[in-house]
């Protein structure tokens, strides 16, 4: 008989080095973080109507992650900071998920449409529920973030300065995030209605890049639809051109580019980077993995 996984506490599920007591006293460092949240400055209270968001995210990521061979880890409404910016005039609508602190934080002003907060819930909830490792030394201050998705953190002693595959990484989540929102935007009472008419554009005009769409009424009294579409386009690009030429030099192995999506997927999600990196290496040549790696890097300054 199969032994049970155990269930997921946080967002870290691998520790490197250290003994066994170093990495269960590491994972609950972590745990204790997760449960542990404090209000932030600026910080409103959600809606109810976000709450109830956040619920059903939930209930449908679930199924989702595992899909991609993932943990799932239940998000609570604590991990979850929402800045009040509704005082700015400049539209705002942004997400940070901060793996050493197990939260998440949303800017966002007001005029956000609720397919734009969706989008951006799910988006940082998917990085929370991505493959994440830590490299242990101690636990003052010395815990150095190895992997979030296909994210690879570089270190020269105790400082980060360089992040392999970050770009990719992003295309990666925003791929995800846009199957999520097909698949279950319109069964979730917050996006319903407006996910069914976003819908009913794509169909009409052809483009499925378009996230949401905003009606605004013209000083002249005419209605004037405008439309929006998903995030990180450049990296996503650089993504589908990797999909495409892999499936198209192994189209005896594969019967459609998605399955060659889901290895980039299942990478980010279980953690391990084997298969696409094998798959690489035999379609691109030798040394292109880590040239991928290089030229979706982000270098801290």
């Amino acid at each position: 008989m199969e032994k049970p996984e155990p269930k997921r506490e946080s967002g870290i599920v691998e520790v490197r080095g250290g003994d066994e007591s170093d990495k269960t006293e590491t994972l609950e460092h972590f745990e204790s973080k997760f449960s542990e949240q404090e209000v932030k400055k600026l910080e409103r209270e959600k809606t109810k109507e976000e709450l109830e968001l956040l619920e059903q995210i939930n209930k449908k990521i679930k199924e989702f992650v595992e899909r991609y061979g993932g943990a799932y880890l239940e998000i609570r409404p604590e991990n979850i900071h929402i800045l009040d910016y509704s005082h700015l005039k400049q539209f705002t609508c942004l997400g940070h998920y901060d793996p050493a602190k197990q939260e998440i934080i949303l800017a966002v002003s007001s005029g956000v449409s609720r397919l734009q907060m969706a989008n951006l819930f799910v988006h940082e909830i998917m990085h929370f529920q991505s493959f994440q490792s830590v490299i242990f030394e101690n636990l003052e201050g010395n815990i150095k973030h190895r992997r979030v998705g296909v994210d690879v953190g570089i270190y020269d002693d105790k400082k980060m300065i360089d992040s392999l595959f970050r770009d990719l990484n992003e295309a990666i989540t925003e791929e995800l995030v846009k199957r999520f929102d097909w698949d279950f935007f319109e069964s979730i009472e917050y996006t319903k209605e407006d996910a069914e008419k976003r819908n009913s554009i794509i169909k009409s005009k052809g483009y499925e890049e378009i996230a949401f769409y905003e009606s605004k009424q013209s000083k002249d009294g005419q209605w004037e639809v405008n439309l929006g579409t998903r995030h990180y386009e450049r990296e996503r690009k650089y993504l589908k051109n990797i999909v495409d030429t892999i499936f198209d030099q192994n189209s005896d192995k594969f019967e459609n580019k998605e399955q060659v999506f889901e290895l980039f997927a299942r990478a980010a999600m279980n953690g391990d980077l084997k298969p696409i990196t094998a798959l690489i290496e035999q379609t691109l040549g030798s040394g292109s993995f880590k040239r991928i790696g290089q030229e979706t890097r982000y270098e801290k300054s």
